[in-house]
């Protein structure tokens, strides 16, 4: 078992490149690195080892384009790139986030939320996929993790990447991420700024974070299946953020 870092480990939130020699290794890293942890750490997660284990390459390479991806890791040598950080470095956790989404990927029907009159001025992203691997926790990495994705959505925000719907110019980042009603975490985002949005099911959890493939056929034959995937128990949380 890995040894836990000192209480003075530096960490650093780096964003996976998408377009890079390195992309084809990243991948395959941020592959193994999730399937470890859902073996390890099953409970973290809303995901089954077994079904994401069998996904092809082309799986994984189209969630790793369609998102952006940030891994905190230990600060490393200050000789090496961020992309060399990547590669060799110790990974202490990892998030995304996706956006900007459409009106109709962003607000679901019956969820509850409340709709800004002038929602036409917001670009939407959705955080997801947050985990600190056991070695690293207690040392604030969840916390970097987050704000470096809403520093992230913010900064595409006031990009050309948002410029979506009526091509106007954007003039806030509405950050919205999904968690158990129970999960510690909701005390931590509300501290990081989030405030209780609306109730989702698991199944919508599935697909605003562009994991499609990973929804059974299934998902209401039974009550049981019913009340798995289209209950909503789960709790939308949002933060949104001016640029202007």
């Amino acid at each position: 078992m890995a040894s836990p870092p000192p209480t003075s480990a530096q960490y650093t939130v780096l964003r996976l490149p998408t377009t890079s020699p390195h992309v084809p290794a990243l991948i395959k890293k941020m592959r193994d690195k999730k399937l470890a942890a859902l073996e390890a750490d099953p409970t973290s997660f809303i995901l089954q080892h077994a079904v994401e284990a069998a996904h092809p390459d082309s799986v994984w390479h189209s969630r790793f384009v369609n998102s952006t991806t940030l891994v905190c890791i230990r600060t490393p040598d200050s000789t090496l790139s961020a992309e060399e950080a990547l590669m060799i470095g110790e990974w202490a956790g990892f998030a995304a986030i996706r956006g900007p989404l459409a009106y109709s990927a962003y607000y679901f029907p019956e969820m509850g939320h409340k709709i800004p009159d002038d929602w036409a001025v917001e670009a939407r992203w959705h955080l997801f996929d947050l985990y600190t691997f056991p070695s690293h926790r207690g040392q604030g990495v969840a916390s970097k993790l987050v704000a470096a994705c809403v520093a992230t959505a913010a900064e595409l925000t006031a990009g050309e990447v948002a410029k979506v719907e009526d091509g106007g110019r954007k003039e806030r980042a509405r950050v919205q991420l999904y968690c158990k009603p129970n999960d510690w975490l909701v005390g931590l985002y509300k501290r990081l700024g989030f405030r209780e949005s609306g109730k989702v099911t698991l199944k919508e959890g599935f697909v605003t974070n562009g994991m499609e493939q990973s929804i059974p056929e299934d998902t209401g034959s039974t009550e049981e299946l019913k009340e798995k995937w289209e209950t909503r128990f789960g709790v939308a949380m949002e933060r949104v953020v001016d640029i202007f």
